[in-house]
């Protein structure tokens, strides 16, 4: 039985992954550059920590990495504030885990003074016990050891607890600590899907489908 949901924030709660990779395209733009051609094809589904590294070092900007890093945490604040909305339903859904007895806590790569407003503009940041942040950490979501962090703040075994992820480099670090995987579709991912799909418990392309079709389900 499910006691506790960790979720993630970006792609998961929020309709956001796309956002994070358009500033890969905006940053360049607003200084009159174009994207280097060896990513120019991937680069909406390159990370945005490869792209700062990359532009760091190959561009006259006199920024470093973090310095670009938090240049883009200054342009997502003011996306967050106006114009990215959570994915249908998944305020409704987190209430019926809260009625359910499910506890639910936040784990997300996004640093809490982004996520706390973000969230909070739509009434959801209430609604966890606590964030897990990677940046506080030092550990990226590919690790188990993030997960195993959470569910020990929690007082729970990890085959207790459950991950709701959309991206596949994070589903991983989950099932290796071994955290029940639940996966929402984001057309960022799209790629990864076939794979995504393979290593979830749980696949949805959307909240209505652990609403509707089934309400004594988790």
């Amino acid at each position: 039985m499910i006691k506790a949901m960790i979720f993630d924030m970006d792609g998961t709660i929020l309709d956001s992954m796309s956002y994070w990779r358009r500033i890969n395209v905006d940053f360049l733009k607003e200084r009159g550059l174009e994207p280097p051609e060896e990513i120019r094809a991937d680069i909406l589904s390159i990370s945005n920590r490869v792209c700062a590294d990359m532009y760091a070092a190959k561009y006259d900007l006199n920024m470093t990495r973090d310095e670009i890093l938090a240049e883009y945490r200054r342009i997502m604040s003011r996306y967050y504030a106006t114009e990215i909305t959570p994915k249908p339903r998944v305020g409704e859904y987190m209430d019926h885990l809260l009625a359910s007895g499910v506890r639910l806590c936040l784990g997300t790569a996004t640093p809490r003074e982004l996520a706390q407003p973000a969230l909070s503009r739509h009434g959801l940041w209430d609604k966890f016990e606590f964030i897990v942040s990677g940046l506080d950490l030092g550990l990226d979501k590919q690790y188990p050891e993030y997960y195993r962090y959470a569910v020990d703040k929690l007082g729970l075994d990890c085959g207790e607890c459950a991950m709701f992820e959309d991206a596949l480099y994070a589903m991983k670090g989950a099932k290796e600590a071994g955290l029940v995987v639940y996966g929402i579709y984001d057309p960022i991912h799209e790629k990864y899907q076939k794979e995504i799909e393979e290593i979830c418990d749980v696949y949805i392309h959307g909240y209505a489908e652990l609403l509707d079709e089934n309400r004594s389900r988790v």
